[in-house]
């Protein structure tokens, strides 16, 4: 088996490849590889990190996550562009692909986590790193919440008709797109300090049990109504496994503890 588990942990390959189909698909990859070009790109819907024992990637377009063993996975990294460090010289080229390195590449190329064509990324760092400055705890001084409120409810309602009515693959695109055309370098952690106050005073009122996801996605469209656009960021942990989102400014968590939001590895930023 070659590695690869689903983020509940159940493995997901069971079946060994056949020899004709291992040397056919090990001449292609060595091909692809001659010169020391890359053969794999991520997808464009895929997110990778490395924590200390595994390799995890974020499909966007099914809302999952994937747990690789991290030795399996740096053995794949020769082969994948933005990975030159890595990659392997002239003479390894000419050697036989690991099978267990071959099963893993084309079962993700299978699940559409990689691509040989153009259209995907180079493997490499989510562009936010772990934050050291946090908004929490909550500001005293909270005078404006009540003039808020509308703009709250809003962003509230649109948070949740977004994560019952779209994929997580289209609200990353939504978002990144907004992003791309409203966003100013004009950001102000004061501004959005008590912003983020007002939120949090509000937040009971809005009947919706407390999940990052919504909570998060929710802060980012009250703060768009401001004419600020932060990160959503996306982080996983090891043993056991969590998923967790934030939101986030440059080096500075708007919804999080330093603390907490450290323990995880960003995998995703929007």
């Amino acid at each position: 088996m070659c590695g690869l588990v689903s983020a509940h942990r159940r493995p997901v390959l069971k079946n060994r490849m056949p020899p004709a189909l291992q040397a056919i698909a090990a001449q292609a990859l060595a091909a692809s590889a001659a010169d020391g070009a890359a053969a794999y790109h991520l997808s464009s819907s895929a997110f990778a990190c490395r924590t200390p024992r595994s390799w995890y990637v974020l499909d966007i377009e099914h809302d999952s996550y994937l747990r690789i063993d991290g030795a399996l996975f740096d053995s794949l990294l020769p082969l994948m562009q933005g990975c030159d460090r890595l990659a392997r010289s002239r003479d390894d080229v000419s050697r036989p692909v690991p099978e267990s390195t071959l099963e893993l590449a084309l079962q993700l190329e299978l699940r559409g986590i990689l691509t040989t064509t153009g259209a995907g990324r180079p493997v490499s760092a989510s562009a936010v790193g772990i934050p050291v400055q946090s908004l929490l705890p909550k500001s005293r001084v909270n005078p404006t919440w009540v003039t808020c409120a509308g703009a709250f409810f809003l962003a509230c309602i649109r948070a949740d008709r977004a994560l019952k009515n779209r994929t997580l693959a289209e609200n990353v695109r939504r978002l990144r797109e907004r992003k791309q055309v409203r966003a100013t370098a004009d950001f102000s952690l004061v501004r959005a300090a008590q912003l983020v106050a007002s939120f949090d005073a509000l937040r009971p009122f809005y009947p919706r049990d407390y999940l990052c996801l919504f909570d998060s996605l929710a802060l980012i469209e009250f703060l768009a109504l401001y004419r600020l656009y932060p990160d959503w960021v996306f982080g996983v942990t090891d043993d056991p496994f969590q998923a967790h989102c934030w939101v986030q400014y440059g080096d500075c968590a708007l919804n999080e503890s330093i603390e907490f939001a450290s323990a995880y590895t960003p995998i995703m930023a929007v």
